[in-house]
C-alpha cells in the first residue's frame, strides 16, 4: 500500500481510517483497525524505527490500552534479532509510562516453539515442532523479565510434515482476558489467525 492505492479498498465501515506501517516489497507490512465509537491515538514515538509494528493507544472512559500489531520476517540473523528483542524492550517501557490497564502485542513473530504444548514437540503421532532456537529462549526470557505473558500455545503455521507456533499474543494484564486462541485460515492464507478477547475491569466507586 502506497499513495497509488486509494483509502477506500482498505478502509471499512465502522471503523477508523486503519494506522498502516507500510512496506515497499511485497511482504511484510502491518495495521491496526479500530472501531469508530472509541477514542484511539497512534503512539508514534513507540514505534523504533527499523521495525514493522504499529502501536495506539484506545481510550474508554477512564481506561486505557496500548495495543500493537508486529511482523518480524524469518531467516534474520543473530545480530538482527538481537536489536529487535532490545527495541522490544524499551517499546514496553514507553507503553508502561502511559499506564495503561493493559498492553497487547500481536502479530507474526517467526519465532514461538517454545511457547507451545508439550504435545506438539512429540513428533510420534504426527506432524510436531521444527524445534527451540536461541531465540525462542532469549526472547521467552525478556518475556519473563518483562512480566509479560504470551497466550498462545497450539502451531498457526502447520504443513504436512511440521506444526509450528509462529504468531504470538503478548500482555501484560492476563486479569483482563476473557479467551484467546486460533481461528480458521481463510483465503490464501498460510498461518492461522490469532485473536484473544478482552474486557476492562470496571472502576472503583
Amino acid at each position: 500500500l502506497d499513495e497509488t492505492i486509494h483509502p477506500s479498498l482498505y478502509e471499512l465501515q465502522g471503523f477508523h481510517t486503519p494506522y498502516l506501517n507500510n512496506r515497499n516489497r511485497d511482504g511484510g507490512g502491518t495495521a491496526i483497525y479500530i472501531r469508530s465509537d472509541l477514542s484511539v491515538r497512534r503512539l508514534k514515538n513507540l514505534e523504533l524505527e527499523g521495525e514493522d509494528w504499529v502501536w495506539a493507544k484506545v481510550t474508554l472512559h477512564d481506561k486505557s490500552i496500548i495495543i500493537c500489531s508486529t511482523y518480524l520476517p524469518p531467516g534474520q540473523t543473530a545480530d538482527r534479532l538481537e536489536n529487535f528483542n532490545s527495541k522490544f524492550i524499551e517499546s514496553i517501557a514507553l507503553a508502561n509510562a502511559h499506564s495503561p490497564t493493559g498492553i497487547f502485542v500481536l502479530g507474526d513473530f517467526n519465532t514461538g516453539n517454545i511457547f507451545l504444548e508439550d504435545r506438539y514437540n512429540d513428533r510420534s503421532s504426527g506432524p510436531g515442532s521444527s524445534g527451540i532456537t536461541t531465540f525462542d529462549l532469549h526472547f521467552k526470557h525478556t518475556l519473563d523479565t518483562l512480566d509479560l505473558t504470551q497466550l498462545i500455545t497450539t502451531p498457526t503455521r502447520i504443513t504436512d510434515t511440521v506444526a509450528n507456533l509462529r504468531d504470538l499474543a503478548i500482555t501484560n494484564n492476563t486479569d483482563m482476558i476473557i479467551e484467546s486462541g486460533t481461528l480458521s485460515s481463510f483465503g490464501n492464507m498460510d498461518h492461522l489467525p490469532i485473536y484473544i478477547t478482552t474486557h476492562l475491569p470496571s472502576s472503583p466507586r
